[in-house]
């Protein structure tokens, strides 16, 4: 199954390009909303990205989450 959706991915990703930085080889598909939040795989929550720009969101992602989890604590 992994590899039948590798396929099918490369294939949507095939001649597109990174979302932030428009360049157009390493891409991922990124959720806006991460999983673990909302587990929608919907197209809605979906966006192509370089892997450095997806690492770079993943970190002001942490960014935000940390800072919201130490302000909650005080």
């Amino acid at each position: 199954i992994r590899k039948r959706k590798r396929r099918i991915l490369n294939k949507l990703l095939l001649g597109t390009n990174c979302g932030i930085c428009k360049i157009e080889k390493d891409l991922t598909i990124d959720h806006i909303i991460p999983r673990i939040v909302k587990k929608d795989n919907s197209r809605k929550n979906l966006r192509i990205l370089c892997r450095s720009c997806n690492v770079k969101e993943f970190h002001k992602l942490v960014k935000i989450a940390l800072r919201f989890y130490f302000n909650a604590k005080k």
